[in-house]
């Protein structure tokens, strides 16, 4: 629920800070189109694939989303970064191994290919 994402969105920022980054957001999409009672079950703009978060996201910092990335691990990430029109990142954790085959074989110019981790990613670009 939404307890167990403030207690990811907790962890997650420390290790942000500890790495030396202080300007962190975190934005989830608590809706689902089949799933959950009202007001979570829902069709929206925000659950991914579809681009709502990254918008707001771009908005709320003025982002330059030419140049700014999206680093994820499933089709859903890589999709709604498709969509959006932001070059995208692929770690092979969790979904990965399946979504590079099929960003492989797609050969979007906003495809910028993939590493093992989240680490690797950050250390390499």
């Amino acid at each position: 629920g939404e307890n167990f994402v403030e207690e990811v969105r907790e962890q997650l920022e420390k290790d942000f800070v500890k790495a030396g980054v202080f300007d962190f957001a975190h934005y989830y999409c608590p809706h689902h189109p089949t799933m959950g009672e009202f007001p979570y079950q829902r069709v929206c703009d925000c659950r991914k694939p579809e681009p709502g978060m990254l918008k707001k996201a771009a908005k709320d910092h003025n982002l330059d989303t030419e140049s700014s990335i999206l680093i994820g691990d499933s089709e859903a990430d890589y999709r709604a970064s498709m969509n959006f029109g932001m070059n995208f990142y692929l770690v092979v954790t969790g979904h990965g191994n399946n979504t590079v085959r099929l960003a492989e074989e797609e050969k979007n110019v906003r495809y910028c290919g993939y590493f093992p981790t989240l680490y690797d990613v950050a250390t390499s670009v």
